[in-house]
């Protein structure tokens, strides 16, 4: 179970370090919006 976790969470780290490089325009805004409410 700790391991699907950490495959689960890494990608996530990466997207918040690199935001929307492999999203389109409108999942960037919705992710963008997602960052604001996690802080």
């Amino acid at each position: 179970a700790a391991e699907k976790e950490s495959n689960l969470w890494v990608p996530i780290e990466i997207r918040l370090y690199r935001p929307a490089k492999r999203m389109p325009p409108d999942a960037e805004e919705l992710w963008e919006i997602f960052v604001e409410e996690q802080i």
